[in-house]
């Protein structure tokens, strides 16, 4: 009887001993170290390579997909004037078929051939124009208007039998519009200028050839 009661007596004592050694078996900061295992912070996505705002998604700030400026080329250079800026009104036209679409037209108009010191400046007008449906483009130039031939201008001094051709430069520059670059919209006046050296003064008059169009006979200097 002596020895179960000291063995009651102990039972408590055995159970406080098996808990501690218990408690000694769980890993320290078992708690704080189970969350931090599935956490990203926003800061930490930012600064991360793999998922970093330039990672290139599409829908990002920094797309690829954003537009940039148009550098394509239009092929076209400055526009020539358009009628209502006419420097003097027609003094002489012409219309002519136009190679540039089927059925074309263009209507040339002279409207001055001043002298400008030892140079004689030529302005005159190409007015292009196509049916419907014949697929001819907005913008034309010099050049395409004639099927994309050279466009060639010169003048006829019938008095002293010589044919002027237009200036260059310093730089060896004919001073005319540009064939090709230069944009004459369908349907819209162009006027375009060549410069040529000026005939002497007794001359009153020069025939004007352009491109291979009948020629304008006794256009006045002015």
């Amino acid at each position: 009887m002596h020895t179960r009661a000291s063995l009651f007596r102990a039972l408590p004592a055995i159970a406080v001993l098996a808990g501690l050694i218990a408690g000694c078996g769980t890993p320290a900061g078992r708690d704080s170290a189970a969350p931090a295992a599935a956490v990203t912070t926003t800061a930490d996505a930012a600064n991360d390579p793999a998922t970093g705002p330039n990672d290139g998604d599409s829908t990002g700030p920094d797309s690829s997909d954003t537009d940039s400026p148009d550098t394509g080329s239009t092929g076209a250079g400055p526009t020539a004037t358009e009628g209502e800026t006419a420097p003097t009104p027609a003094r002489a036209t012409a219309t002519f078929p136009a190679p540039f679409a089927k059925g074309a037209t263009v209507d040339v108009a002279l409207h001055g051939l001043k002298r400008r010191g030892r140079l004689l400046d030529l302005t005159f007008s190409l007015t292009p124009h196509a049916p419907e449906g014949s697929g001819a483009r907005e913008k034309l130039s010099p050049y395409r208007i004639l099927g994309q031939n050279s466009f060639n201008v010169t003048l006829i001094d019938t008095v002293n039998v010589k044919r002027h051709v237009v200036v260059k430069d310093s730089e060896g520059k004919t001073l005319k519009p540009d064939d090709v670059f230069t944009t004459i919209l369908l349907d819209q006046p162009g006027f375009l200028t060549y410069t040529f050296a000026a005939p002497p003064a007794d001359v009153t008059h020069m025939d004007v050839h352009i491109a291979d169009w009948t020629p304008f006979y006794d256009v006045a200097v002015e």
